[in-house]
């Protein structure tokens, strides 16, 4: 059994306060409860205690990296809890209790907390009165409530909470057994008093999500502003605003991938008819060729339809044509290979030992070690292919049941590579169709 560091005087660092570590009595705490409880925990060598509990089939980490949060975890029955997978929401089957995290969309927590609680501020939240909903059922009583997030929840989703005075609903008296069911019900319930709220009170609000360690990095450093340059090129308004739509579009993946493609798509009429083009100036420039001459008209007009027919047909074809015109194969892959997690998300690593995450978005990997027409062809076919499971369509005619990508999904919430990826090209398509800008 590993023991946990001793904090003698001779190992511990002089500058140190132990209030900013884990102390060994309450570190030997924990571990003997989590052993009790047959729950996997860790030490770290910063002096941190990590207890994983379940969460589905994945494993939540609640991080213990201070005295105060030790003795708060040690005052609460921690043991009795599995946090909800994608979710700021815990649930203990035997008490039949569901908690999760609720956040306004689109308008600030101070406009809930008036609407809803009568309150102007933070301070206040802990005082408030809770919205209570009941319901005899034949299994017994049924509780909804509104009000102050727990001490629990408070405790165990500490470093995910992104702000003080969380507001949380509250399901009593359930019967469950199983994760799954948990996540049926707090769906479930939540999709319908939140709505309810909306029609009545005009206030949108969903269920919080867990952080997404992608989305959020180091705070950084300040920026070089004598990079900048006079501005000299103009770019298309109509794609140039998809663009900033997309940019815009926080926390909603769906909308903004489908942004940036169709700031991507603006373009298809402009680059697919681009070898029909070519070969009608080329035939032009021909001095053998005669406008009077239905034999070489016809010629002309066969080429033509052929170029233009698959070019206009197919938005794959299109997409492809863009992509070539557009996209440096080099620069592709130096965008990939330019973070180590996006260079395992694209080509499928195995992440701790599991199945890749990104095959449940799509089958087509990414890998800068791919020949340039095989890499390519797959930049086509994940962009295109992630795009039809978004509008729920077929990417191609022998697909019969498409899988869709829903909001607030865990598939949706697996996009931030693919938005990345599809931010880049269409920053790449954006620039290569440019024009010098005159004032």
């Amino acid at each position: 059994m590993q023991e946990y560091y001793s904090l003698k005087s001779d190992e511990a660092d002089g500058d140190r306060d132990t209030k900013s570590i884990v102390l060994e009595e309450h570190a030997n705490e924990i571990r003997e409860r989590c052993l009790k409880s047959n729950i996997d925990y860790e030490y770290t060598d910063d002096y941190e205690v990590i207890v994983k509990l379940n969460s589905g089939r994945e494993k939540y980490s609640v991080i213990i990296d201070n005295w105060l949060s030790a003795v708060a975890l040690l005052e609460i029955r921690f043991e009795e809890y599995i946090v909800i997978n994608n979710y700021l929401a815990i649930c203990d089957y035997k008490s039949g209790y569901i908690e999760a995290i609720i956040e306004p969309i689109h308008t600030s927590l101070i406009v809930m907390y008036r609407k809803l609680f009568g309150i102007n501020s933070v301070r206040e939240v802990t005082a408030i009165s809770p919205i209570q909903l009941t319901q005899e059922t034949d299994s017994g009583k049924i509780e909804i409530e509104l009000g102050a997030a727990s001490r629990e929840i408070a405790v165990l989703l500490n470093k995910n909470l992104r702000r003080s005075g969380s507001i949380s609903l509250k399901i009593k008296g359930l019967n469950i057994s199983t994760h799954d069911k948990a996540l049926e019900v707090l769906q479930k319930v939540s999709d319908s008093l939140f709505f309810q709220i909306d029609l009545k009170f005009k206030l949108p609000i969903i269920l919080s999500k867990q952080y997404n360690s992608v989305s959020f990095g180091m705070v950084p450093n300040q920026a070089d502003v004598s990079m900048l340059e006079f501005p000299n090129m103009q770019y298309n308004m109509e794609s140039i605003s998809l663009y900033w739509y997309a940019r815009s579009a926080r926390r909603m993946p769906l909308l903004q991938y489908l942004a940036y493609y169709q700031a991507i798509e603006f373009y298809y009429p402009i680059y697919s008819d681009v070898n029909a083009k070519k070969t009608l100036k080329n035939m032009l420039k021909d001095p053998m060729f005669n406008v009077n001459n239905d034999v070489n008209l016809t010629k002309l007009i066969n080429s033509l339809r052929l170029k233009l027919g698959k070019g206009y047909s197919n938005e794959k074809t299109q997409l492809m044509s863009t992509l070539n015109e557009c996209i440096e194969l080099i620069e592709l892959r130096e965008f990939l290979d330019s973070n180590t997690r996006r260079e395992e998300f694209f080509s499928y690593k195995l992440q701790d030992g599991k199945k890749p995450q990104a095959k449940r978005l799509t089958d087509i990997k990414l890998s800068s070690s791919m020949p340039d027409n095989e890499l390519i062809n797959a930049l086509r076919d994940r962009i295109y292919n992630i795009r039809c499971k978004i509008v729920h369509s077929k990417s191609n005619e022998s697909e019969e049941d498409i899988e869709i990508i829903l909001p607030f999904s865990k598939e949706a919430d697996l996009l931030v590579y693919d938005i990345e990826l599809i931010k880049f090209i269409a920053q790449k398509v954006i620039i290569s169709s440019s024009n010098q800008m005159f004032l």
